[in-house]
């Protein structure tokens, strides 16, 4: 009866059963399918993925010299203190790129930074004037809602770091208002305006060998350069020799009082005589140069009386003006160049590390599923089967003894 039984429930009849029962057996391979690519999708696999965006920085200046003036691969800021690389991915810098999209409020840069889900690293150093240092950053994908949302954040956390470099070479760089310009005297006065003038030459003098052609304002940096190397300070220089001669002619006249004291019989090689030659040589040199000085501005009085003057007064106005113009264009000048040479150029797109296949793991569970639904639906319908053999041949002996009982009643 056994090998009976064996015989009736062949590997045919599970096949059966299976295409019975298809629609069941798919329906949970597919449930399951979909619930394992739900948590492998947004569970398992954002847990362990880590985006990777590599990055290079560019700025002016950006590297500290030596003693002899040969670059060196210490990354500097524009205001002279040093370039950290991990201070890109700082809390501060992080909340500000977030301040900076609507879309970004999920993300909590608290978290990112205390949990050290978001690194910088150096890739690679290079020290030349065309590209600066590689660096990479990382960050678990489960601090983001997709891959698209954390390039564009972390584009944001460059641009942020952008201004901060921007900002610092606008503080060092830039030059201030006059202050007390009104309050001083004019021979300060003269002084402040030949200290800011040789301020912006200097300042434009350190960018000139490697961003003479930047353009601003439809002009080169080297020209504007060479308008402010043009800018006349006669004014200043008049001021100067004027003054000088007025110092020349009260020497002399001391020199002079002293001299009939010392000998009767004065001579070209009495050490007075050749200091009153001296101070009449230097001023016949200043009455030359403030004579040229003169008709430049076009002042027609007499020698050493311009200082006094209604049109020196005028003069030093319109000086002020020009070098006040001369600032606020540098000033402008500095902030465009900074931002426009300020580059976080990315070396690809955001790569993705790590993590789980969902769909090598969705295939694989809906295979799972499938044979382990095949199986249980055949078990269940064997044990059915067999159920019912059981079943059949405990009645059987039954039956049979039931009919002998009858057959000895009909005899």
């Amino acid at each position: 009866m056994e090998e009976q039984q064996q015989e009736e429930f062949r590997f045919s009849d599970y096949l059966s059963i299976v295409w019975k029962r298809i629609i069941w057996i798919l329906a949970i391979s597919a449930l399951a399918a979909i619930v394992c690519a739900l948590v492998t999708h947004y569970v398992i696999s954002p847990s362990k993925e880590i985006y990777g965006l590599s990055f290079s920085i560019e700025y002016p200046n950006q590297y500290a010299t030596d003693k002899d003036g040969n670059l060196t691969n210490k990354m500097l800021y524009p205001d002279g203190t040093e370039f950290r690389v991990e201070s890109v991915v700082y809390i501060d810098r992080l909340n500000s790129a977030k301040k900076t999209d609507e879309s970004f409020q999920n993300i909590d840069c608290e978290k990112m930074v205390n949990q050290n889900k978001i690194t910088v690293t150096q890739k690679q150093s290079s020290v030349s004037s065309a590209s600066g240092g590689v660096y990479t950053v990382t960050v678990s994908a489960n601090c983001f809602n997709s891959r698209e949302q954390a390039t564009k954040f972390l584009r944001a956390v460059f641009d942020e770091n952008k201004k901060v470099i921007v900002d610092k070479a606008e503080r060092k760089e830039q030059l201030l208002p006059f202050s007390n310009y009104n309050s001083v005297n004019v021979e300060k006065k003269l002084n402040i305006l030949k200290t800011r003038h040789n301020e912006v030459l200097g300042i434009y003098s350190r960018y000139l060998s490697k961003y003479r052609n930047f353009m601003f304002q439809e002009k080169k940096l080297g020209t504007y350069y060479s308008n402010a190397a043009v800018l006349s300070l006669d004014l200043v220089n008049a001021y100067d020799l004027e003054n000088e001669r007025v110092k020349n002619i009260a020497a002399i006249k001391v020199l002079e009082e002293k001299l009939p004291s010392v000998t009767a019989n004065s001579n070209a090689s009495d050490p007075i005589t050749q200091e009153i030659v001296k101070y009449t040589v230097r001023n016949s040199q200043i009455d030359l140069e403030l004579g040229r000085i003169y008709r430049t501005f076009g002042y027609s009085g007499e020698l050493g009386t311009f200082n006094g003057s209604e049109l020196f007064a005028t003069k030093l106005s319109e000086l002020k003006t020009e070098i006040e113009a001369e600032t606020d264009t540098l000033n402008d000048l500095i902030s465009a160049l900074y931002n426009s040479e300020t580059v976080f150029e990315e070396q690809s797109g955001v790569l993705v590390t790590g993590g789980s296949n969902t769909l090598i793991f969705t295939v694989l569970i809906f295979v799972v599923a499938f044979l382990a639904a095949s199986f249980v639906f055949s078990a269940v319908e064997g044990f059915r089967k067999r159920k019912a053999h059981r079943i059949a041949a405990a009645a059987q002996p039954q039956e049979e003894q039931t009919a002998e009982t009858e057959e000895k009643e009909e005899k």
